[in-house]
């Protein structure tokens, strides 16, 4: 590479993740202003510093871990394709939030995982990547389809729900376990056959990895959904695990077929979770609205701008 080429392709480079930043810190700042900090911030009156301190230690950790089983779960993926270590899959999660406040329903964060792990063949870590997500889609059918079946016996329209369901549940787990036979036999086609490395890189993954990926993926929803209880359980002691679970379930389950733009997602995200959660807190839906806020101020906002940080300063 010559010397004005080479200074062109850093200014891009610098130019590029100045606009990544302003665009991340507008996006993020939207979702503060409308969501009203100081009066989601109420919930904390009347609490002890040390109380307050403590619940915010252990939401923090819960992101972690988070964030932990992800980086692992995306590792054992794409390490089938590309040799990853853990702590490159870790950086390349956060950096993937950052891309993620971008797109409806985050999925810039495949980008930008892709993006940030140097990989010969970014197809064929697409490929992976879209596997590893795929899980998360899954593993939230499962966990809403057990809720419906077990706990939500009264709620209306609940054979519907059950059949739906069970087609569901049979077409995604299916399509699941099976997409490398399903791709395999699309490529024979002569439009299809350029894409033909895609039925190759998922052959990678045998049935026992796509187990272990879904596992995480379930795994991954308990650990967050704890998340949730460990809020609720703060003001309100007489909280049932087991409901916010199961409530949590159906409302990641529905938003996960609704292509909602960032600046909306948290305000879509709480009035799904005062549909299914606020009855369980004696019909508290502000204190249901604020909880979800600070989930998201946890999980998203910090590891957002972590995740940009290593934009910036990746060589």
């Amino acid at each position: 590479m010559n010397l004005p080429s080479f200074i062109y392709t850093k200014i891009f480079r610098i130019g590029s993740n100045i606009l990544i930043g302003l665009i991340v810190f507008y996006l993020l700042a939207i979702q503060i202003l409308n969501s009203d900090f100081e009066k989601n911030a109420a919930i904390f009156d009347g609490q002890s510093i040390q109380d307050i301190l403590l619940i915010t230690l252990m939401l923090v950790i819960g992101c972690i871990v988070n964030i932990s089983i992800e980086a692992y779960k995306w590792k054992l993926a794409v390490g089938k394709g590309i040799n990853v270590k853990y702590k490159d899959s870790f950086k390349a999660i956060l950096v993937g939030i950052t891309y993620g406040i971008f797109t409806p329903n985050r999925v810039g964060e495949i980008l930008g995982r892709v993006l940030f792990v140097k990989g010969l063949n970014k197809s064929r870590l697409t490929m992976l990547t879209l596997v590893c997500s795929a899980s998360m889609t899954v593993a939230g059918l499962i966990i809403a389809y057990l809720a419906i079946v077990f706990y939500f016996k009264d709620i209306p329209f609940r054979n519907l729900y059950l059949v739906t369901g069970s087609i569901l549940m049979l077409f995604l787990n299916y399509f699941y376990f099976s997409v490398y036979k399903i791709i395999k036999k699309i490529v024979r086609f002569k439009w299809w056959k350029k894409y033909a490395d895609f039925a190759s890189t998922l052959k990678l993954l045998s049935f026992y990895d796509l187990t272990k990926i879904l596992s995480l993926s379930i795994l991954k929803y308990l650990s967050f959904t704890f998340q949730y209880y460990l809020l609720i359980s703060f003001f309100y002691p007489e909280t049932s695990i087991l409901a916010i679970a199961c409530g949590l379930s159906l409302v990641y389950f529905i938003q996960s077929f609704i292509p909602t733009p960032v600046v909306i997602e948290l305000g879509i995200r709480g009035n799904l979770t005062v549909l299914f959660l606020s009855k369980y807190v004696d019909g508290n839906t502000l204190l249901i609205t604020n909880v979800a806020y600070f989930i998201w101020l946890v999980n998203m906002l910090i590891p957002a701008i972590i995740g940009y940080v290593f934009v910036i300063t990746k060589k």
